[in-house]
């Protein structure tokens, strides 16, 4: 469709070691694989760093890629690792429908 981005995350980096992968408009069941490897690799790569994952821009996400993202966080937690979590009103209302906003403390992008 015209206008949306395709499932690919986008990982970027900047100046202060922290990465950042950007979630796609619609985060469907088949892109939950790819988003789990893009974490791991960066978990790989970037050992000292957070990783500040932007759903800014998300309208849709699927259960699995809550779930990976869940799983990242409880993962490096222990480790001092940190995830930075921005989203969009839509998604900040679908982790408060499921109960998860303490799992996945987010900033929140207004329009």
């Amino acid at each position: 469709m015209a206008g949306e981005k395709q499932n690919t995350t986008k990982k970027k980096k900047s100046k202060d070691a922290a990465q950042k992968i950007e979630i796609p408009l619609h985060a469907d069941l088949a892109y939950a694989s790819e988003l789990k490897k893009d974490i791991e690799t960066l978990l790989v790569n970037n050992a000292k760093g957070s990783i500040e994952i932007d759903m800014s821009e998300t309208e849709r996400i699927s259960l699995a890629c809550i779930q990976v993202l869940i799983a990242a966080r409880k993962k490096t937690a222990p480790g001092g690792r940190g995830f930075v979590f921005s989203a969009s009103p839509a998604i900040e209302t679908v982790l408060q429908e499921l109960g998860l906003e303490d799992s996945l403390p987010l900033t929140v992008n207004n329009p």
